[in-house]
């Protein structure tokens, strides 16, 4: 977060710890939390199909918001062993990797897929 902020694109962080019921409930997404982002970013230690980030996609997607959403997750496959720290740095799941790939896509250099 503060690699974003020091570059001026830090506007909101919104912290979910799995409750599906909240993310359900994503009414700040049609407007009244986001009127005026850019980019929504998600991220999470945690598999990528049926996460946080598909339902903030789907959030979006059903508000009728034209926002483009960067989703950072593990995808479906199986791992390498190797310590937690170690795979997030080979998944890009790092601070710098995430904070990197949202300044691209805010410049434009970007792509939709995450």
């Amino acid at each position: 977060m503060v690699l974003l902020e020091g570059e001026g694109a830090l506007k909101t962080v919104h912290q979910n710890r799995g409750d599906r019921d909240e993310m359900s409930n994503l009414h700040h997404v049609g407007g009244e939390e986001f009127p005026d982002h850019r980019l929504i970013v998600t991220i999470e230690d945690n598999g990528r199909q049926g996460g946080v980030g598909s339902t903030v996609v789907q959030a979006v997607s059903d508000a009728g918001l034209a926002v483009p959403v960067r989703v950072h997750a593990i995808a479906q496959e199986f791992l390498p062993h190797a310590k937690r720290d170690v795979l997030l740095e080979r998944l890009g799941l790092t601070a710098p990797a995430v904070a990197d790939d949202a300044l691209r896509t805010l410049s434009g250099a970007g792509n939709n897929e995450g």
